[in-house]
């Protein structure tokens, strides 16, 4: 006969193998089917709901997969769907970067996680949040949709956007619906910003975003609108094609292509090719309008401030003359090179170079004017925006 003591001692001994061994067969039965393991949980069960066998882990739930650990509260797995879904403080974790989420669904098969509720994933500097987005682990592509937010630590950029496709292992992201590009200087505080119907954002050298459908790009005094526009990003270039239009203070241009420079987030040129114009209005009760034309046209700026304006290759310029408030009439002129100086963002005084022709007059003239006849006054002129 067995002694009830020593009975209760064997069984209190071997309950702690008998949890062990029960936790090791689940781990064995998850690695046959799919790699997928349970390293820890503080309680499993096992439930049959219909046809389908559950199992339900709580407290500091651990599995491993592959490079890819995953933590959460509980979990529960469904054997017939093959899937596991984790809750409450969900961290995944695969080396190289890491998810945040509160829910997630995945499916160890094809290494797909479905995630939700203010899901983040991190990515060296890089970090992308959302509402919802699934993540291939195989491919590294992300599909992100409510309230997109992409930031480039690196680089000081920050996107947001509705929908987005980002593959991590190339550092590519595409956003679409309601997309936003921002670029900080904190230590100026200027901030370049970029909206469009789309944007796309390639991080590995040369870092560069692409926008179009009804692009907007603002930076201080500077506003440009087009169709398609490429930002490099180290070099501080911007290049718009696709009817673009651009306004600097009283400069309105325009062309078949701008490239705006800048340095230190502060615009510096924009250069205006094929087509250039630029007009700025010289009075509104007469509706008179300065227009400058030319194969190209180029604006330098110095210190937030227009500094020269020139126009090149069958160059053309409508100016009306004004000192201290008082009309001096209009100049007009063609010529190879057409220079315009400004004085505290003022046009102050103008240069014609090479082979030019020009008509002045004076404020009090009633005949018809050259420049009427040839087309190169403000007519189709650029609205301020």
């Amino acid at each position: 006969m067995i002694d009830k003591k020593y009975s209760r001692s064997v069984n209190v001994f071997y309950v702690p193998l008998l949890i062990a061994a029960i936790l090791f067969s689940i781990s064995i039965l998850f690695a046959a089917d799919s790699g997928l393991q349970l390293v820890h949980a503080d309680k499993t069960i096992g439930q049959k709901q219909g046809s389908e066998q559950l199992r339900f882990f709580e407290g500091a739930v651990h599995f491993h997969q592959d490079t890819l650990d995953m933590f959460c509260d509980k979990a529960v797995y469904y054997t017939k769907q093959n899937r596991i879904d984790f809750t409450g403080s969900v961290h995944l974790l695969d080396g190289r970067r890491t998810i945040d989420a509160q829910k997630v669904e995945y499916y160890p098969d094809t290494r797909l996680a479905v995630c939700m509720g203010d899901v983040r994933i991190r990515n060296g500097q890089d970090s992308l949040s959302a509402g919802y987005f699934a993540y291939n682990f195989k491919s590294s592509r992300v599909e992100a949709e409510k309230k997109v937010y992409i930031q480039d630590r690196k680089h000081l950029v920050q996107i947001w956007g509705e929908k987005s496709l980002y593959l991590a292992n190339t550092h590519f992201a595409r956003v679409e619906n309601k997309t936003k590009l921002m670029r900080i200087d904190s230590l100026k505080n200027d901030t370049l910003l970029i909206t469009a119907g789309k944007l796309e954002y390639q991080e590995q050298k040369p870092t560069q975003a692409m926008a179009t459908d009804s692009v907007w790009i603002r930076q201080d005094k500077l506003k440009a609108r087009c169709d398609t526009a490429i930002y490099f990003v180290d070099d501080e270039k911007v290049l718009l094609s696709a009817q673009p239009q651009a306004w600097y203070e009283d400069n309105a241009m325009s062309g078949r292509r701008i490239r705006i420079q800048l340095d230190s987030m502060e615009v510096k040129t924009i250069h205006i090719s094929e087509k250039a114009k630029a007009v700025s209005l010289a009075d509104s009760v007469d509706n008179s309008w300065n227009v400058l034309k030319g194969k190209e046209i180029h604006l330098t700026v110095l210190d937030k401030k227009p500094q020269q304006l020139q126009a090149a290759g069958n160059a053309s310029s409508v100016y009306y003359l004004e000192d201290d408030q008082e009309k001096h009439g209009v100049n007009f002129a063609t010529s190879d090179t057409i220079r315009i100086y400004f004085k505290t963002g003022k046009a102050d005084s103008i240069s014609i170079l090479g082979g030019s022709e020009g008509v002045y007059y004076p404020e009090n003239y009633k005949g018809e004017k050259a420049f009427e006849n040839q087309g190169t006054g403000a007519g189709g002129r650029i609205k301020k925006p």
